[in-house]
């Protein structure tokens, strides 16, 4: 490829041609990490084919105005958000104005030509993010930034859980505290439970299980099983190793969590389908859909083939025929093990259940930020996410860090880029959900590496971090969070 053309190839593709370095220098990129990351990224979505690109955000209470290309006349229809549906002609190469007023959210515009039709996903922003407020007016809140796995409690079982969090809120309102922050409570690897870097995640969108306090569990205290396992000997010198280990004991504390979980699953089974909790747990598992499904899925399967081999930590170690969630083998797997699949599910209501009484007891206490969470810049490689959904993801690049003074190679995570292309041709849709499950339950929210919301540092598998090259991720979405005014929560 010429050199005009490969630099070319490289802007459409969103890289940068240079950055400016850690001496305040501009420093062009290689030819050879654009070709690499042009290989990584393949033949990105050609917005060009569409009259109207997939996303169109508008800001304010201005003329909302679109252009379509083409030629000839479409007919377009508009779903709003609440589901009203509006519909007209339209004209190609005329401005057409949106019919308004539009309500702030995301709306989905449609243009049809006979048989052909185009999607648009309209977004509608506020100017700036929500603030509580107390904070709007100016006045000054505190709190305490807590590593949620170091804290050590009477009652917890060798790692602090959402019991120990509701308690840490109380003693720090009693004080005149305001928020408890958090780190990542993303989930994890229950099968590898010591692969525990809160910024590795399994996936951004559920909780990490290891939280759970399971002696609020009503069904482990109502299981004579389960607690004829608590008062055992066996299970009492386990649990009090685990709480006198100077260091977490990630292992032990997953196994015993889950023995005792697994006890009371069987329990909450036989209670009545009419029951409050099995409803709730019901309405939880439909509205998590997909993404809940094959998190569970993921989890069991992780957890089958560790114990048959220890080496099978991951999808990217597990035979070809396992390594995406959509292969038969795996969709095999999947209707013979129900029940498996239904026990990671409850677990991850029953965390979140925990987590929102947390949520719940800070707004009682009077607190104008309560909780506020941290959502990391992306999933590890082996993540429940990369294996359910491949296409969003580049997997032969990492995102890091250009070098500088203290990394003279730059930095290398592992964590491969969601592809921008992608995303924007969903209209940001993964991103919407994954802010909406963070925003859950709390009144702040830290973005990790927030200059991840307009370009992230691609490097290509093998090579180090010197060889990267910034590409612009296009998150014109910033309503994607600026929006959530409903629930308290801000984006800081």
């Amino acid at each position: 490829m010429k050199q005009n053309s490969l630099d070319q190839a490289a802007r459409a593709a969103g890289i940068s041609l240079d950055y400016i370095n850690v001496n305040g220098e501009k420093e062009a990129i290689s030819d050879d990490t654009k070709r690499a990351l042009l290989a990584v990224m393949g033949d990105p979505h050609d917005a060009k084919k569409s009259p109207l690109p997939p996303v169109a955000v508008f800001s304010g209470s201005g003329k909302r105005q679109l252009t379509p290309q083409g030629s000839g006349v479409y007919h377009w229809q508009l779903q709003t958000e609440k589901g009203k549906q509006l519909s007209g002609e339209l004209t190609a190469g005329e401005s057409f104005t949106l019919p308004g007023p539009l309500a702030q959210g995301y709306h989905q515009l449609t243009l049809s030509k006979g048989k052909k039709q185009w999607q648009t996903r309209i977004i509608v922003t506020p100017r700036r993010c929500y603030l509580p407020p107390a904070l709007e007016a100016g006045e000054k809140r505190w709190g305490a930034l807590v590593q949620l796995y170091t804290v050590r409690s009477a009652q917890n079982w060798g790692i602090g859980d959402f019991g120990d969090l509701q308690t840490l809120l109380e003693q720090l309102a009693a004080r005149g505290g305001d928020f408890v922050g958090l780190n990542p409570l993303h989930a994890l690897y229950p099968a590898s439970a010591d692969f525990a870097s809160p910024y590795s995640p399994s996936s951004r969108r559920w909780l990490n299980i290891i939280y759970i306090d399971v002696g609020q569990v009503v069904d482990f205290q109502q299981s004579p099983a389960a607690q004829k396992w608590w008062k055992s000997a066996k299970t009492q010198r386990a649990l009090s190793k685990a709480r006198e280990a100077e260091l977490v004991d990630y292992e032990a504390v997953m196994a015993l969590k889950l023995a005792a979980l697994r006890l009371a699953w069987a329990h909450f089974q036989a209670r009545d389908a009419e029951s409050e909790d099995k409803q709730s747990w019901a309405a939880f598992v439909r509205e998590g859909g997909d993404s809940l499904r094959y998190q569970a899925a993921y989890d069991g399967i992780q957890l089958e083939r560790r114990a048959g081999n220890a080496q099978h930590w991951g999808w990217p170690a597990w035979p070809q025929g396992w390594r995406n969630s959509q292969l038969p083998e795996v969709q095999h797997w999947c209707e013979q093990h129900q029940e498996e699949i239904a026990f990671w599910q409850w677990l991850q209501w029953l965390a979140q259940q925990q987590f929102s009484r947390c949520w719940s007891r800070s707004q009682a206490l009077g607190m104008s930020v309560g909780l506020y969470r941290d959502l990391a810049v992306g999933v590890a490689e082996g993540s429940a996410e990369t294996w359910h959904d491949p296409e969003l993801y580049r997997l032969q690049a990492s995102i890091g860090a250009p070098p500088d003074r203290l990394g003279p190679l730059g930095q290398y995570w592992g964590l491969p880029p969601m592809d921008p292309h992608v995303m924007q041709a969903r209209g940001y849709q993964p991103f919407i959900d994954m802010l909406r499950a963070n925003m859950r339950d709390c009144g702040a929210l830290r973005i990790d590496h927030v200059m991840s919301l307009l370009r992230l540092w691609w490097v290509p598998a093998g090579e180090t971090a010197d060889k990267g090259a910034y590409v612009a991720i296009r998150l014109m979405i910033c309503s994607a969070f600026w929006r959530w005014r409903a629930t308290g929560c801000a984006a800081w």
